[in-house]
């Protein structure tokens, strides 16, 4: 009986097993943590004592098999470190079961507390944080014309060991005090309270870490060491000579590397709007104008236009029409865009709850006949609920409310940072739908009726086809912003680097470089390991020397980003990925000659890297 049960232990067998469980049970999970929220995950699946035992089985397995196959005496430190690494990650997850804590802090305006509510199985109790937590004021903005919010904040006082901190707790804004961690999660319908959640896991988010970086040199370790499996299998593969048997593998390698277009399809009111296009001539001279960004950049229009047509349809090209062109079509025809099926939409409960185009929706198509806005009541239900108890249809739904009231705001002229104000403290600019009081004699004349005056002569040119009215008009706004300009140095050598940086799209073209440079590499390197010739060795020098240039247009392009921005460019999730993918591929060239497989892999995951990256980059 002993006997059986350390065979089963030990065993790779049980390994896949207790994984492909473990995987199921994540699976199940997901599902249930869509349709019935983060709690009722938790109670069925991840605090579950099955889901537990199926933990501890899978650590007694990797401690097991390491003791029987002699992992540290046979030095075959990879696997002993990813072994080691998973059982850290686990004993980080349990930590944090124990003696993290998670909790909600309820605070009205103009109050104070050190009590959080602390939810166990049915009871809530209270916990007394070693620190006080003040209220100054709660904001909650919408959306211009629009009841939907668009962001809320919290203006916090902390008190603690006897002074006191200012805060301001917002989306990606998070607060850290004393190793408790306070998230925007809610607010009170009045909008005079807030509710924050509030999470403390100091020692299980270090356990935790720790275990992934050291998953991370394991996984280097075994395609690396001396005595990882990759290198042995690499070393008796040089012992065969038939190329034959790696067919198989070279088609399927191939196929990583080829990309698919989809089909695009667009509605008859799209063809409509695409006839009376843009000039592109004009419509770059439309995007090389400077404008502030809603964080203070300024940026060239191109930037913004290129922003606002993946927020809204996921691509930087709708049918024929570059982001310039699309964003001045929206504006000289909004009735028709309003009617165009364009806006992403990828939840077809949502669109079928709606009765909305599936896949893509259209503008009006959110209002009734009545013409009340059709999102609004579960919109406020959404909002109501705390963000773990929100459902996939709940996400999404804020998610198309946020693209409905883009469009609004376009329409209304609004978001188009133009026209500075001379001497403005703030150094802020306004966009010719905001509020222009602010404006006095010629200059609001000029702020107030430029738009309209300039929209008048884009849609003249559309019908006409002689563009040199609307150039004028678009001449007269850049001059008004050079003279009125006094508090904001803006460089138009950095502009025009933004708008060589936009045309180029250097990170897309990398993605490509190193997705098909990193495949022949890859399917070269293992055919070398059954036979070698010379035209191999030529060829991998040849795609080495590809991904060597790809690499260096990375890091060109990295570098304008660092200039356009002015600071280092992994500032953000999608900068961060790019740097990352940059440093992958760094890794695989200090490796190129121990290993070209090792090479091969690293340039491969620094296209897939990238590729990730891109999703982020449509939706910004």
């Amino acid at each position: 009986m002993k006997a059986t049960l350390e065979r089963i232990l030990s065993s790779f067998v049980t390994t896949i097993v207790l994984l492909l469980l473990y995987g199921f049970g994540l699976a199940v999970a997901t599902f249930i943590e869509k349709y019935h929220g983060t709690a009722a995950a938790k109670a069925m699946i991840y605090y579950s004592p099955l889901f537990f035992l199926l933990q501890f089985l899978l650590v007694v397995n990797f401690i097991v098999i390491a003791v029987k196959y002699q992992y540290c005496k046979l030095h075959r430190w990879g696997l002993m470190v990813v072994h080691t690494s998973f059982i850290i990650i686990l004993l980080g997850a349990l930590t944090s079961f124990q003696f993290g804590e998670e909790g909600i802090l309820h605070i009205r305006e103009g109050e104070s507390t050190d009590q959080i509510a602390v939810r166990q199985g049915d009871l809530t109790t209270f916990h007394t944080l070693p620190f006080t937590v003040e209220l100054v004021k709660f904001t909650l903005t919408r959306y211009p014309g629009s009841s939907s919010p668009s962001s809320y904040e919290s203006e916090l006082l902390v008190h603690v060991d006897g002074k006191t901190r200012h805060e301001h707790v917002f989306m990606n804004n998070v607060l850290d005090v004393k190793g408790y961690r306070f998230f925007q999660a809610s607010y009170d319908p009045d909008e005079q309270g807030t509710v924050l959640s509030v999470n403390r896991d100091v020692a299980g988010r270090n356990i935790t870490y720790t275990g992934y970086l050291l998953l991370v040199i394991g996984l280097i370790l075994s395609l690396v060491g001396k005595n990882s499996r990759f290198m042995a299998l690499s070393r008796r593969l040089k012992e065969f000579r038939s190329v034959a048997q790696s067919a198989t593998m070279v088609i399927a390698l191939l196929a990583l590397s080829v990309s698919v277009n989809a089909k695009e399809e667009t509605s008859s009111m799209l063809d409509a709007v695409q006839k009376y296009a843009v000039s592109p001539e004009h419509a770059a001279k439309f995007g090389a104008l400077p404008i502030q960004s809603h964080s203070g950049r300024m940026m060239p229009i191109n930037t913004f236009s290129s922003e606002i047509l993946r927020k809204l349809h996921k691509s930087d090209k709708i049918g024929n029409l570059n982001s310039d062109q699309f964003l001045l079509s929206l504006l000289s025809m909004p009735d028709m865009w309003m009617r165009v099926p364009f806006i992403a939409l990828s939840n077809k409960e949502l669109a079928n709850y709606y009765d909305l185009t599936d896949g893509e929706c259209a503008y009006l198509q959110a209002f009734d006949n009545k013409g009340d806005y059709k999102l609004q009541q579960k919109l406020e239900e959404a909002y109501n609920k705390m963000p773990a108890e929100r459902t996939r249809f709940d996400k999404d739904l804020l998610k198309l409310d946020e693209q409905i009231n883009i469009f609004h705001q376009l329409i209304n002229y609004q978001m188009l940072n133009l026209f500075p104000k001379e001497d403005d403290p703030n150094h802020k600019w306004y966009a010719p739908g905001d509020d222009l009081s602010e404006f006095a004699g010629k200059d609001s004349m000029f702020v107030s009726r430029i738009m309209g005056w300039y929209l008048a002569e884009v849609q003249d040119a559309l019908q006409g086809g002689d563009w040199s009215k609307a150039n004028e008009v678009i001449d007269m706004i850049s001059t008004y912003q050079q003279a009125k300009n006094k508090t904001l140095d803006i460089s138009p050598k950095k502009i025009e680097t933004e708008l060589k940086y936009n045309k180029m799209d250097v990170f897309r073209q990398c993605k490509k470089g190193y997705l098909i440079l990193g495949g022949l590499m890859l399917v070269l390197s293992f055919a070398m390991l059954f036979k070698q010739q010379k035209w191999m060795k030529a060829g991998l020098w040849i795609v080495g020397i590809g991904v060597l240039a790809v690499f260096l247009l990375h890091m060109y392009g990295m570098g304008m980003r660092w200039y356009i921005a002015g600071y280092a460019p992994w500032s953000n999730s999608y900068e961060t990925m790019v740097y990352v993918a940059w440093a992958t591929v760094l890794a695989g060239l200090l490796f190129v000659r121990r290993s070209t497989v090792t090479f091969a892999l690293a340039t491969l995951f620094g296209g897939i890297i990238l590729f990730v990256s891109g999703l982020n980059w449509m939706d910004p």
